[in-house]
């Protein structure tokens, strides 16, 4: 989607007049040639009640005379409420630097004060949410030290110095020798 620009549009309509090119009463422009009531357009003559021709100076008013009465007019057809505000129109937006810059978003404006029920209420909020994250931390901690003193009791237990065991004499059976049966013991 392209923007319009009037002031692209203005310096295009300059040009086309100092190219001499036909305009909309179909004349031509072209140095020497009389137009309406025989006047007579050259440089450095009179026309206009009064006014001399300087090449590029009249255009340059003109220029600026369409751009005052195009903001002018810009300016008296805004409404004196803001399109964001109005029912289902489009989002505000900041001003623009130049007309052919595409509008920015407005930043959302900054929220109102509290009044003093709602700082309470954030405040017993916040004093409730601080307990919540003290008695969860306490939780946690109080975890933690149960499982480092049941891995200390197994330390301890696996520490403590065992009676070596004995090595006890076993008796071993010989197999019968022509039906003696003979033993250690």
């Amino acid at each position: 989607m392209e923007i319009p620009c009037p002031i692209q549009e203005m310096e295009v309509e300059v040009e086309r007049e100092e190219e001499g090119k036909e305009y909309e009463e179909g004349k031509e422009y072209e140095e020497g040639k009389e137009y309406e009531e025989g006047k007579e357009y050259e440089e450095g003559k009179e026309y206009e009640e009064g006014k001399e021709h300087k090449e590029g100076k009249e255009h340059e008013v003109e220029h600026e005379e369409k751009l005052a009465h195009y903001y002018l007019f810009e300016a008296m057809s805004k409404s004196s409420v803001p399109p964001g505000d109005a029912a289902g129109g489009p989002p505000r937006r900041t001003a623009r630097v130049s007309n052919c810059q595409h509008p920015g978003l407005l930043l959302k404006s900054q929220a109102t004060r509290r009044t003093p029920a709602q700082k309470l209420a954030n405040d017993k909020k916040a004093a409730d949410a601080r307990t919540a994250k003290a008695d969860a931390t306490r939780q946690g901690v109080e975890r933690i030290a149960d499982i480092e003193n049941m891995m200390e009791a197994s330390q301890v237990a696996a520490s403590v110095p065992v009676k070596p065991v004995r090595p006890r004499p076993k008796v071993i059976k010989k197999a019968a020798v022509n039906g003696k049966v003979t033993s250690n013991a």
